[in-house]
């Protein structure tokens, strides 16, 4: 059980571009979920 929720790793920001329009993430790791909503705004989450 981790009961420290401090990152050890530095968080630097990127950029990804997702049809030739770029985002900028505070993240090390992209679910597919996430990249999916950054391409299709409106695409419904499944449960």
């Amino acid at each position: 059980m981790v009961s420290n929720l401090v990152k050890d790793e530095k968080t630097e920001k990127v950029t990804i571009i997702v049809n030739g329009t770029p985002h900028e993430e505070e993240k090390n790791d992209i679910t597919y979920d996430e990249l999916v909503t950054l391409a299709f705004p409106d695409f419904p989450q499944h449960p």
